[in-house]
């Protein structure tokens, strides 16, 4: 039936003069017969614009429309990473590629449509910011309180408690992680030392991730940190020679970042990252360089701040003597603070 119409076109477009007073032809006859509709939208526009306005507000809520009047309480953290992306930069300092690759890996995994938890290994030696950023991610995207309980916001911290015992610390672990996935909502758990941890961690957190849905229904949006000072020597000596040829720390390669890691986990003889390697727990290894000298003074500034110690005539002399008492290293180039910004108040 629709033979006819196809070959007429086809014979039309051979000549084209024809062609084109065809199409303008029905470019007319089209800009009628919307015009026609539009003037019976204006003389009934009392009765035609409510009933378009309820037939759309049903279609935008029959088409996932609820999840802006009911957000999905899983993704809780994951909408807001925008929010962490926003904040990061004036909180961090030094530590471009970490925080970089720490948005792009969480935002990877908001896009995915299969997933399993995100864990990300950050590896870098003391007072490089990896407690810092845990917890400014905890605030910004899960709206945790400083002075809150654990758990509140969905936000868990796990460090090994005072005068525990290794048997005690590993069933506080299983309990907290058990709590958190449990929970009807997203959450962050967040690893504060990871060379304290007892047992294999990764024979745990495989087992958790592999367990159903049902128990656990939120665990595919759950965030995952660990931190460790494994392959913090490797990351300094590159860092080191990235200074020595010039290039900014910000624009050090990331495989090379990536590789010092891996040297590290395999020479180490904490092996639970190599471990948690093969078994595919680990997303993304977040690289944390060592500070150097000028993130260092920028610390001390601000704690001189925060503590009012900050005398502006004074200024000078003061950050330099708080410098003095930092130990940098190594000794040939002592251009990499040994602890950071670690305990700077201690410093100050």
């Amino acid at each position: 039936m629709l033979d006819a119409p196809f070959q007429l076109l086809l014979d039309l477009r051979q000549d084209t003069n024809l062609f084109y007073i065809f199409v303008a032809i029905l470019a007319v006859l089209l800009c009628i017969f919307f015009l026609q509709i539009f003037g019976g939208l204006l003389l009934f526009w009392d009765k035609v614009v409510p009933a378009c306005l309820v037939v759309l507000v049903t279609g935008v809520l029959a088409a996932g429309g609820h999840y802006f009047l009911f957000p999905d309480p899983c993704k809780c953290g994951l909408t807001r990473i925008e929010a962490f992306e926003e904040v990061v930069a004036d909180h961090i300092w030094g530590q471009q590629v970490a925080t970089g690759m720490v948005v792009e890996a969480m935002k990877a995994h908001r896009a995915a449509r299969k997933r399993n938890p995100l864990v990300m290994s950050l590896h870098g030696g003391p007072g490089t910011g990896k407690t810092a950023m845990s917890m400014l991610l905890a605030r910004s995207m899960f709206g945790h309180k400083d002075d809150e309980e654990l758990g509140t916001s969905g936000v868990y911290v796990i460090d090994k408690p005072v005068g525990a015992t290794r048997e005690e610390y590993r069933e506080f672990i299983m309990t907290t992680l058990d709590g958190a996935l449990k929970s009807a909502r997203g959450s962050l758990v967040v690893f504060q030392d990871m060379a304290s941890v007892p047992g294999n961690i990764g024979s745990l957190l495989k087992a958790i991730f592999e367990d159903s849905d049902h128990n656990y229904p939120c665990k595919n949006e759950a965030i995952f940190l660990l931190s460790t000072h494994i392959g913090s020597k490797n990351l300094e000596d590159v860092a080191l020679d990235s200074w020595k040829d010039g290039i900014d720390r910000d624009r050090i390669n990331r495989r090379e970042l990536q590789a010092a890691i891996t040297a590290a986990s395999s020479d180490t003889d904490d092996r639970w990252h190599r471990r948690m390697i093969e078994h595919n727990l680990i997303t993304k290894s977040i690289p944390f360089l060592p500070l150097d000298r000028s993130t260092v003074r920028r610390c001390i500034i601000q704690e001189m701040i925060y503590l009012r110690f900050l005398d502006e005539d004074r200024k000078s002399k003061d950050v330099q003597a708080a410098m003095r008492r930092r130990k940098f290293n190594p000794v040939t180039h002592p251009v990499f603070a040994e602890t950071g910004c670690a305990n700077i108040s201690l410093t100050v």
